[in-house]
């Protein structure tokens, strides 16, 4: 059985210090003034308010995060997990969505879009999902 907290962590630990580093060399990070501990402490924010049972808070904390870096894998993933707390499928669909288009080998995005498809009664397509997180 796949742990959905622990799948996830592994990926934030993974991939943020790398991508925190990335983001805050961009013009934009620079023009924002961004540091690594600023980001920290937002991904910190989503991931307290989502232990707190405040998903719609983790979705918009991450969103905020998204839109400073697209392509940040552990950002598209908190905001899956997130979003699957809030019943917000679509949402959370989209989210798996990029992590599969970004990182397709992480099986991460493929456990995600699967839940993601069975909430909104997408059952085949769920079961795709898990078939390829399984596979890889």
């Amino acid at each position: 059985m796949i742990d959905e907290k622990d799948m996830a962590k592994e990926d934030f630990d993974k991939a943020l210090s790398d991508l925190t580093e990335k983001l805050i060399a961009t013009p934009l990070g620079a023009e924002l003034g961004l540091d690594e501990k600023q980001l920290e402490a937002s991904v910190s924010m989503a991931e307290r308010a989502l232990e707190r049972g405040d998903a719609e808070r983790a979705v918009r904390t991450y969103a905020v995060l998204i839109l400073l870096q697209t392509d940040c894998v552990a950002y598209q993933l908190g905001t899956a997990r997130a979003a699957m707390a809030a019943h917000l499928a679509e949402v959370a669909l989209m989210a798996a969505s990029a992590v599969i288009a970004l990182r397709p080998t992480d099986p991460n995005g493929f456990y995600w879009s699967g839940m993601a498809c069975m909430h909104m009664g997408e059952f085949a397509l769920a079961i795709e999902d898990f078939t390829q997180c399984i596979d890889l």
